[in-house]
């Protein structure tokens, strides 16, 4: 468990080596790059909850942030909170909250899904990124995958460039650690050093 008390609009970023984590780190990982690391987001929507679109519920929705952490510590999952150096305004905090909360219900899109994994073989095999079915996910309203969920008030708020609505979790955390807007405020024990 971690002492730093997470605020509306932090990231939660968690990896694991799963069937399903491998093949994330496998399709997310560019030629030249170094090892995926994240294959998940999710967003604090307060101290004590964190807003997440999960598969194996098919929909976006509200967590306990204590019970999140004691779920990790048992499948294996390891995550960091990620936190802006420069903290949020009150309005823009309430607009975080009110675009964090709009997602709560949306369905999780399988389809882009698909579309994510379809683009990173594309992009394997030309050898560059490749940003063509993701978009695709735009026709089904309402319906996001980890990062779409996570990016969305991130953009809204114009703190993420709008690309980043089809970003994968590690291109996030890329992203935002690079950026130098954005610290590791927690972490779990296992959690990748020096990065």
């Amino acid at each position: 468990m971690t002492d730093y008390v997470p605020q509306c609009g932090d990231d939660l970023v968690s990896t694991n080596d799963s069937d399903f984590g491998r093949i994330t780190k496998w399709n997310s990982r560019g030629r030249g790059e170094a090892p995926t690391i994240a294959t998940h987001l999710g967003k604090f929507l307060d101290e004590e909850t964190t807003v997440e679109a999960f598969m194996s519920l098919g929909c976006v929705g509200k967590h306990s942030w204590n019970k999140r952490q004691a779920d990790m510590v048992v499948s294996g999952h390891e995550w960091c909170i990620l936190t802006r150096v420069e903290p949020l305004g009150e309005y823009s905090l309430s607009r975080m909250r009110c675009y964090i909360t709009e997602t709560i219900g949306w369905t999780y899109s399988k389809a882009e899904l698909v579309f994510q994994l379809a683009d990173g073989i594309c992009g394997k095999i030309i050898g560059r990124d490749v940003l063509f079915f993701r978009k695709l996910g735009n026709i089904i309203r309402n319906s996001v995958i980890c990062s779409k969920t996570s990016n969305r008030s991130d953009i809204k708020l114009n703190l993420l460039p709008k690309y980043m609505e089809y970003a994968d979790p590690d291109e996030t955390y890329d992203y935002k650690i690079k950026s130098g807007k954005y610290r590791i405020a927690a972490c779990s024990s296992g959690w990748p050093k020096g990065e």
